[in-house]
C-alpha cells in the first residue's frame, strides 16, 4: 500500500503515551523491517471513562482504515476501553477483513492471539507474598467489571486465596478503573469500619496505576507504604522504578510478546499465500515477579530519593516545553484563516516536533472534488507536504482514501512506517495527518495533542468559511436579482462604481445598451404570469450569453435591463448586440412557446470626462431605449 515492493501490515492500537503502546511502536517497527514488511499504525486515543464526542468519533478510524488492502493485521482490542469502541472493533474484522489477523495482549478463541499468561502471571507474585512473607489478610484492588486482565488476574488471586485457605469477605475486593482516580475510595473502602486486626496487610492492585493512587492515598491518610500496609501492582511500567516507594509488580514481557505476533503474523501471510489454512494459534508468555520497596524488599545499588527526584524534575521540565510550544503553535494555527496561512505556521513550528521527518495533511473532500468535507468520504486531497524535514508545499493534489497517501517521490528501498491520526472535533470529521518519524522514535501524548490543536484550527477555519460563504450569500443576494440571476440596479453599481474613476482617468469608451422587454402585460393577461416570467428570464439568458468578461448585465427593475462595456469601441458594443440578438432568437425557436419574445434597445457611447457620472450615462442611456422603443410603435401603428 505504502508502496508496490513490499507487503503492508496495519497495526491497530489505542493510547498513545504508555509502556505497553510505546513497545508496541518499537518492536512491531524493528521487527517488520527485519522482515521487510512496511507498517501502517492507525493510531486512536480515547480512555473508558471520558465519553466525550471526541472519543466516539476516534471509531470512524475503522471505517476510514482500508483494510482490504492490507496484507495482515497486528492488533491490540484491549487498548480499545470507551465504551462499544471494541464491539465495533470486531464488527470491522467480521465484515471486511480477509487478511490474517494476529491480536497482542489479549485472548480470544477465533484469532491468533500472543499474550501474557493471564491465569498464572500474578500467581508467582501471590505465593512469595503468602508463602515467602507468611502474609494472610490479602486484598485485592480491581479493574472495572469486564476488563478481560483485571478479570483474570482476579481469578488468579482467588484460586491462591481458596488454595491457600485464607479469607475472601466481601471487603476482600474493590472494583477501581484501571486508572488514577480510584486509590482514595478503595483505601476508604479497606480501612474505614474495619479494626485495626481486620485490616488488610497486602493490597494487590491489578495494574500499576491504581497501585500509584493507592499508595498516594495511604500517604495522604497518614499510613506508611510498606510499615503499614504493603501494595503491589501488576505491568512493571516505566515510573513503578521511580515512585516512592518503588512499586513491586509483575513485569508482563511485552518484547517477546511482540516479536512473537509479527513472527506469527509473517507465518500467516506466507501460508496464506501457499492455500495453507491453519486454526488460530494462542501463545502464552509467562510473567516475571519484580520485587521492590513498596513489598518491604531493598537492594543495594537502587536508584536513591535525588535520582528519583532528579529523574522526576527532569520529565517536569520536558512536560513543561512541550505545554509552552503547543501554547504557541495553538495560538498561531487558530488565527489562521486560510489553510496557506495555516501551512505557514505548520512549517514554522514543526521544528519543534522533535524526530518528526514527514507530515502530511490530507482532507476529505465533497464528491464534487473540489469543496472541504466534514465526514468521511472515498476522496481526500494531499493539502501540506513536508518529506525529510523539508516543506513540499501545498501539493493540493486529490486521490483515493484507500491508499492512505498519493504516489510520492519515495524510491527508498527500505520499509517504511507511517502513522495516521483522524482530525476532527465534535461532529465534523475533516481528514487526517500521516507522520513518520525518525527510526526507533515513536509518538507520545504530545504528538496526539498537536494533532488536536490541528482539528480546533481545521474547525475554526471551517466555521470562518461558513460564515464567510453565509455572508457572500447574503451580499449576492442583495446585488441579484432572483429571478433571472442578473445583478439588480444596486449590484450593476457596486461593480461599476470602483472601476469608475481609473475609467474617467483614461478617457476611456464605454458602450450602454439598455433593454425593455415587449409585450409583457399582453404575456402575463394571455398566457399567464409564468410565461410572463418566462420572457424575462428568455431576455436575462440572452443578455448573459452575450456580455463578455469585462461587461456588466444586470435588470433594473420590472421588465428593463442593462449592460455596461467598458473599455468597448462602437464596433464591438455592436458585435454584442447582434450575439444577444441571435442568443435570443435562439431561444424562441427552441421553446415551442404561441408567442415570441423581444425587447426594445438603446444604445449609448461615450468618452467619458471628468465630470461624468454613472448617473448621467444611465439616463442618457434610457433616452435611447425609450426612442428606439417608440419608434417601434409607431412602426406599428403605421402598419395598421
Amino acid at each position: 500500500m505504502i508502496s508496490n515492493a513490499r507487503k503492508t501490515i496495519g497495526v491497530f492500537i489505542n493510547q498513545s503515551d504508555g509502556n505497553f503502546e510505546n513497545l508496541i511502536y518499537h518492536g512491531v517497527q524493528k521487527r517488520a523491517k527485519e522482515l521487510d514488511y512496511d507498517v501502517i499504525f492507525f493510531c486512536t486515543v480515547g480512555t473508558r471513562a471520558s465519553g466525550n464526542s471526541y472519543d466516539i468519533l476516534e471509531r470512524g478510524m475503522f471505517s476510514f482504515a482500508p483494510v482490504e488492502r492490507l496484507d495482515g493485521i497486528i492488533a491490540a482490542p484491549n487498548s480499545y476501553e470507551m465504551a462499544n469502541t471494541q464491539d465495533i472493533f470486531f464488527d470491522m474484522l467480521k465484515a471486511r477483513v480477509k487478511c490474517p489477523v494476529v491480536f497482542v495482549r489479549a485472548s480470544y478463541k477465533d484469532y491468533c492471539c500472543v499474550s501474557t499468561d493471564e491465569k498464572h502471571a500474578i500467581r508467582p507474585l501471590l505465593t512469595h507474598l503468602i508463602e515467602d512473607q507468611g502474609l494472610k489478610n490479602i486484598a485485592f484492588m480491581a479493574g472495572y467489571p469486564g476488563h478481560a486482565d483485571s478479570e483474570m488476574r482476579l481469578n488468579c488471586y482467588k484460586d491462591e486465596m481458596i488454595r491457600h485457605n485464607l479469607p475472601l469477605t466481601e471487603r476482600s475486593i474493590f472494583y477501581g478503573d484501571m486508572w488514577k482516580k480510584k486509590g482514595e475510595e478503595a483505601f476508604h473502602f479497606f480501612f474505614d469500619d474495619t479494626t485495626r486486626e481486620n485490616r488488610p496487610q497486602v493490597v494487590v492492585c491489578a495494574n500499576d496505576y491504581m497501585a500509584f493512587s493507592f499508595i498516594d492515598a495511604v500517604r495522604q491518610n497518614g499510613l506508611r507504604v510498606p510499615d503499614d500496609v504493603i501494595v503491589t501492582g501488576f505491568d512493571n511500567i516505566a515510573l513503578s522504578e521511580y515512585f516512592n516507594p518503588s512499586v513491586t509488580t509483575v513485569a508482563q514481557d511485552y518484547e517477546t510478546m511482540i516479536n512473537a505476533a509479527v513472527d506469527l503474523l509473517d507465518r500467516r501471510i506466507k501460508e496464506e499465500e501457499m492455500g495453507l489454512e491453519n486454526d488460530p494459534v494462542h501463545l502464552a508468555i509467562p510473567g516475571r515477579l519484580i520485587r521492590r520497596e513498596s513489598s518491604g524488599f531493598f537492594k543495594s545499588g537502587q536508584l536513591n530519593e535525588r535520582d528519583i527526584i532528579v529523574e522526576h524534575n527532569k520529565r517536569l521540565q520536558e512536560i513543561s516545553l512541550r505545554e509552552i510550544s503547543q501554547t504557541y503553535f495553538s495560538t498561531l494555527l487558530n488565527s489562521d484563516d486560510t489553510l496557506e496561512a495555516m501551512h505557514e505556521t505548520i512549517v514554522q513550528k514543526i521544528s519543534d516536533v522533535p524526530h518528526l521527518r514527514c507530515f502530511y495533511l490530507c482532507m476529505f473532500q465533497k464528491p464534487n472534488g473540489v469543496d472541504m468535507a466534514e465526514e468521511l468520504t472515498d476522496t481526500c486531497q494531499l493539502v501540506m507536504a513536508i518529506k525529510d524535514r523539508e516543506d513540499r508545499g501545498m501539493p493540493m493534489v486529490n486521490f483515493s482514501s484507500e491508499l492512505v497517501l498519493p504516489p510520492l517521490d519515495n524510491k527508498k528501498e527500505e520499509p517504511q512506517a507511517y502513522f495516521i491520526m483522524l482530525l476532527h472535533k465534535q461532529k465534523s470529521t475533516f481528514g487526517y495527518s500521516v507522520m513518520q518519524y525518525d527510526e526507533g522514535y515513536c509518538p507520545t501524548m504530545f504528538y496526539h495533542h498537536w494533532n488536536v490543536i490541528i482539528s480546533n484550527a481545521l474547525s475554526n477555519f471551517s466555521n470562518q468559511k461558513k460564515l464567510r460563504d453565509l455572508y457572500e450569500e447574503r451580499r449576492l443576494s442583495s446585488i441579484s436579482d432572483s429571478l433571472t440571476g442578473l445583478y439588480n440596479r444596486r449590484g450593476l453599481e457596486e461593480r461599476l462604481e470602483p472601476l469608475w474613476p481609473e475609467l474617467v482617468e483614461k478617457r476611456a469608451v464605454i458602450g450602454f445598451i439598455s433593454y425593455d422587454l415587449n409585450n409583457l402585460k399582453y404575456i402575463n393577461d394571455s398566457f399567464g404570469h409564468l410565461e410572463g416570467d418566462f420572457a424575462l428570464c428568455s431576455v436575462a439568458n440572452a443578455i448573459r450569453e452575450a456580455t463578455p468578461a469585462t461587461g456588466i448585465s444586470a435588470r433594473m427593475g420590472g421588465d428593463e435591463y442593462l449592460t455596461a462595456l467598458p473599455m468597448h469601441n462602437e464596433e464591438e458594443t455592436q458585435a454584442f448586440v447582434e450575439k444577444y440578438q441571435a442568443a435570443l432568437e435562439n431561444i424562441n425557436d427552441n421553446s415551442g412557446k404561441e408567442y415570441r419574445v423581444s425587447a426594445s434597445y438603446g444604445v449609448f457611447m461615450i468618452t467619458l470626462e471628468p465630470g461624468v457620472t454613472i448617473d448621467d450615462c444611465l439616463r442618457q442611456s434610457d433616452a435611447k431605449m425609450y426612442e428606439a422603443k417608440r419608434k417601434l410603435k409607431r412602426r406599428r401603428d403605421d402598419h395598421v
